[in-house]
């Protein structure tokens, strides 16, 4: 294969020049290739203006790796594409959700209806929530990442650029292929595909094919549980992915796709908390160093309910200090807890569990009309994903064996403790834990963990016309819509919370109906949030001569934005709730909020082929954009409490690009 072709890119800014890579299209010299015979690096072709193009002839910041090149560097997942791309980052946030940015520019903001700053497209349609933290990659045809403002092309907003994955699509010729791959930590990963030609079908010759590919992914834990001895933030997930391209006339081309993603194992969500302890327990963590060290959970404010100075000016009198878990000025329940140095080494009474699962089928049509092409890409998608993980990584100090006893002494019968062990409430929508039976787990030790869960769908379609004439001028123009909904769900569960719900309604009466403060954890949850978003969109080429063009962008988009919140309900907020009461959710306050952002975006890009000694083919231009995306609803608060917006407005981002390609092919 063509190797070894120089390619150089400079970067011209107000401030001087820049060496830098702008495409990376790399291969490996082939044994077959002759001496002496003329090589360079392989072409890539990209779809980032809306057109096969080869990645050098775009006036776009674009990166740009073919299936093979991914293989080559091991880039099996979306996180990893921050180890060879510059000015891109990948966080993991804790909420099943993560941040990918560009330039610096991403989604920093906490919130179901917050827009990402990257649009993250499968097959140039834009995805709704798509699972980047959990997919792996198999049988891709190339993956794209235009930087800087994106919408004038593309179906969604972006204001710092988009990753477009492409996946490969059926042929007319046979073709099979497998990898079976085995490591240590057990690790066993499985990839293959079959592309079938359809006149091998009895369907006729040339009418198109099918294509299906899989990927199946199993290996142990890297990170050690000492509290058990487990391996956790294992993999146990497969995908399946089939195609069918069907060509019924030459000038007509149908691409079906569907894949479908599944995990089960034990990933972590967090894989590790690091802290230099805050003495005082004022703020848990200095804010100075990292350490390896136990948060002081004096700091907590369900730490604080169940402490002797809380419960002494709350009644309680000399049985205050028989009651209370802790001393918010003495040491808290994590005062000499294990924290392993090791990154990979954690000491948790939560090993965490992830499930998640994504569905995906999209419809691409392209149809020649004349010196017109229409495009028409419509899909549906649906994904959903439950994470469970130790909420601290710190095992806390066992409570005292008189305190259970005392306990039911006062209060009667308690489902906070059951055979002298503290337990914790399990997490769920019916908002009453421990007052409900609904309990997780007891131990000696009092129990935390966190529960993010999310379910999403989405329905999109979108149309574009766009010219290839013989003169100067050109078009593209188009339109989209998009529909998403989702449900998102945070918990947030305490022993210390259900003990301070109990302690906190005091000592029942004989005979009376114990009572517990609900919801007993943390919740932040959006039953609904719902995105209508419409957009006109299209691009003028003028082309002044073979070398000069000039291109002219515009779009206008709507975005319609509903979210339903239940306002977090940490102890308080409900009142007593007698026990035995299997559901409280119908006396929790929802606020229904609404949003409308309106923009005018577009873009404006010179580019210019001058013809130089010293290269084979050059490439300058110079770029001005305007992104834009919207605004969002800001999760829900008591008003009683707290004076606050509602919502935040949208971003808006201008960049201005000014570069340069410059190619020498290489001869012998």
């Amino acid at each position: 294969m063509p190797a070894n072709r120089l390619l150089t890119n400079l970067l011209l800014a107000s401030s001087g020049a820049v060496l830098g890579v702008a495409a990376h299209a790399q291969t490996t010299a082939s044994a077959a290739t002759p001496v002496g015979a003329p090589t360079g690096i392989e072409e890539i072709v990209v779809t980032a203006q809306r057109q096969s193009q080869s990645v050098q002839d775009v006036p776009i910041a674009v990166s740009a790796f073919s299936g093979a090149a991914l293989a080559r560097q091991n880039i099996t997942n979306t996180t990893l594409l921050q180890q060879v791309l510059p000015n891109i980052t990948f966080t993991k946030t804790n909420y099943t959700s993560s941040n990918f940015s560009i330039r610096g520019v991403g989604n920093g903001a906490v919130g179901t209806s917050a827009d990402s700053g990257v649009g993250v497209a499968f097959n140039e349609a834009p995805l709704f929530a798509p699972l980047l933290f959990e997919t792996e990659y198999y049988d891709l045809d190339r993956i794209e990442v235009l930087r800087g403002p994106q919408g004038t092309l593309f179906g969604r907003n972006a204001t710092s650029g988009v990753i477009d994955v492409i996946t490969k699509k059926p042929t007319n010729t046979f073709g099979a292929g497998a990898e079976l791959e085995y490591g240590n930590y057990n690790s066993k990963k499985v990839t293959g595909d079959v592309n079938v030609p359809l006149s091998t079908l009895g369907l006729g010759d040339g009418l198109g094919g099918f294509r299906i590919a899989g990927l199946y992914l199993k290996r142990d834990g890297f990170t050690t549980n000492l509290f058990d001895n487990s391996k956790i933030d294992g993999r146990d997930l497969y995908s399946v992915r089939a195609s069918l391209r069907l060509t019924p006339t030459p000038t007509t081309t149908l691409d079906l796709v569907g894949q479908y993603f599944n995990e089960n194992d034990n990933r972590s969500r967090s894989q590790k908390q690091l802290c230099h302890r805050d003495p005082t327990g004022i703020l848990g963590c200095l804010p100075d160093t990292i350490n390896a060290q136990p948060i002081n959970s004096n700091a907590f404010f369900a730490n604080v309910l169940t402490s002797k100075e809380f419960l002494a000016v709350n009644g309680f009198g000399p049985a205050a200090g028989l009651l209370s878990l802790n001393s918010v000025y003495g040491k808290d329940t994590y005062s000499g807890a294990l924290v392993p140095s090791d990154y990979r080494t954690v000491d948790a009474q939560y090993n965490p569990t992830y499930r998640a699962h994504e569905l995906i089928i999209e419809a691409n049509l392209k149809q020649d009309i004349g010196r017109t092409t229409l495009t028409v890409i419509g899909g549906y998608s649906q994904s959903a994903n439950n994470g469970r993980v130790d909420y601290n990584l710190v095992i806390p100090n066992a409570i005292s064996p008189a305190i259970p006893a005392l306990n039911q002494a006062i209060f009667g019968k308690s489902a906070v403790f059951q055979n002298g062990q503290i337990c914790v409430s399990e997490a769920n929508q019916n908002f009453v834990g421990y007052i409900g039976g609904q309990i997780n787990r007891c131990s000696a030790n009092p129990l935390q963990y966190d529960q993010s869960d999310s379910n999403s769908r989405q329905y999109n379609i979108e149309a574009h016309l766009d010219s290839h004439f013989d003169g100067p001028f050109n078009f593209l123009v188009g339109g989209n819509y998009l529909n998403g909904r989702s449900t998102v769900d945070y918990f947030v569960a305490t022993s210390y919370g259900d003990y301070a719900s109990e302690l906190l309604t005091g000592p029942t009466k004989p005979g009376a109906t114990p009572t517990g403060l609900a919801s007993p954890y943390f919740a932040n949850n959006t039953p609904l949030y719902q995105l209508d978003a419409y957009a006109g969109f299209g691009e003028a080429y003028f082309k002044f001569t073979d070398k000069l063009k000039l291109t002219v962008g515009a779009r206008y988009t709507v975005d319609k934005k509903r979210s339903v919140d239940l306002f977090p309900q940490p102890l308080l907020a409900l009142g007593p709730v007698p026990f035995g009461t299997q559901s409280a959710a119908n006396l929790i306050t929802t606020r229904d909020a609404r949003l409308t952002n309106k923009a005018v975006t577009g873009r404006v890009v010179l580019d210019w082929h001058p013809v130089l000694a010293f290269t084979d083919d050059t490439l300058l231009y110079a770029s001005y954009s305007r992104g834009y995306k919207a605004g969002g609803i800001n999760p829900a608060f008591n008003p009683a409490l707290f004076q606050a917006p509602t919502s935040f407005g949208p971003v808006f981002v201008v960049a201005d690009d000014q570069r340069g390609r410059c190619i020498r092919q290489a001869r012998h």
